[in-house]
């Protein structure tokens, strides 16, 4: 049967195609902190998903704005 696509099969392809700069987080908040840490000046964030994904941006931006305050 096809192998099931989820978070940790996607991660592991994407790793295995050379893509170093991949991380699973096991929700938005988790992840809206990831994306947040990594952050520089001039990044462009994009969201993709399915599901809750949108409101991933808002999350990412108070996370950006708790960074840029501390």
């Amino acid at each position: 049967p096809p192998e099931r696509v989820s978070s940790p099969v996607l991660l592991e392809k994407l790793r295995a195609h050379g893509q170093r700069e991949v991380d699973y987080a096991p929700n938005l908040e988790a992840g809206a902190r990831q994306v947040a840490a990594r952050a520089q000046a001039g990044d462009m964030i994009l969201t993709l998903g399915a599901g809750n994904v949108s409101s991933a941006a808002d999350l990412i931006l108070d996370e950006l704005r708790r960074k840029e305050a501390a």
